[in-house]
């Protein structure tokens, strides 16, 4: 087998370890001896695969102490209207969702604006927590108009997503505005997003419209070490 198939191979394998969460960030890599022999490889190839992956943000080495997994954050670009799962799935990363609340309730004055619904109209409450590399990483509070989407239902939302839901009920979202910020966050996402010395987190909100309507508003809570936004300039 060739070099450079040797040494993608095990780049590949090393890279799958730590985008399926098996390798979690902070865990020690094994030796380069280790690996030279689990693997059958030569030390060149274990050091090249290492490096490659070092300068892409995956792994950090320290002098002394060997190399540690450094899970790299993950990119959202701000020019298209995106969803977090498509957002994993183009990257390859590992993803989980948790519903923690589907429930349908009167809205309050805020939510009841931002929807552009009358107040005390009722509408749809979805708490989730999103989890890429089996590492929690944004808590999600969504709100639909129940007199949009009257059929909506936990099982759609779990199984599928919930754009796609929206869409399987023709009120996919067409076009969104967003106002992102950083926000000191509650003890309970605190706990929630595993986070226990931080206090600050990036708050993204979202109004989403299907053919004019507003269809939706979401609250993400996001850990600010595993996510970046980049914009398209010019």
């Amino acid at each position: 087998m060739k070099k450079d198939s040797i040494h993608q191979q095990f780049y590949l394998e090393i890279l799958s370890k730590i985008k399926s969460g098996e390798w979690k960030k902070g865990d020690k890599i094994p030796a380069e001896r280790t690996l030279c022999g689990l693997y059958n490889i030569s030390r060149t190839t274990v050091r090249e695969a290492l490096k490659n992956l070092e300068n892409e943000g995956y792994v950090v080495r320290k002098r002394g102490s060997g190399s540690f997994v450094n899970i790299k954050p993950i990119k959202q670009e701000l020019a298209k209207l995106y969803t977090l799962r498509e957002m994993f799935i183009e990257q390859g990363i590992k993803h989980d969702v948790r519903i923690l609340e589907f429930e349908n309730e009167q809205g309050n004055e805020e939510i009841c604006k931002m929807l552009n619904i009358e107040a005390g109209e009722r509408v749809y409450k979805i708490n989730r927590v999103f989890f890429a590399a089996s590492i929690p990483y944004t808590v999600e509070y969504t709100y639909l108009p129940y007199s949009s989407v009257p059929d909506i239902t936990r099982e759609m939302v779990e199984n599928d997503g919930l754009y796609a839901s929206l869409e399987r009920l023709d009120k996919k979202p067409t076009d969104a505005e967003e106002i992102i910020r950083a926000i000191e966050i509650t003890e309970r996402q605190k706990e929630l997003l595993e986070l226990d010395d931080v206090s600050f987190a990036i708050e993204t909100k979202r109004v989403a419209r299907s053919n004019n309507t507003i269809i939706e508003y979401t609250v993400n809570i996001t850990r600010n070490d595993y996510f970046v936004y980049t914009v398209k300039l010019g």
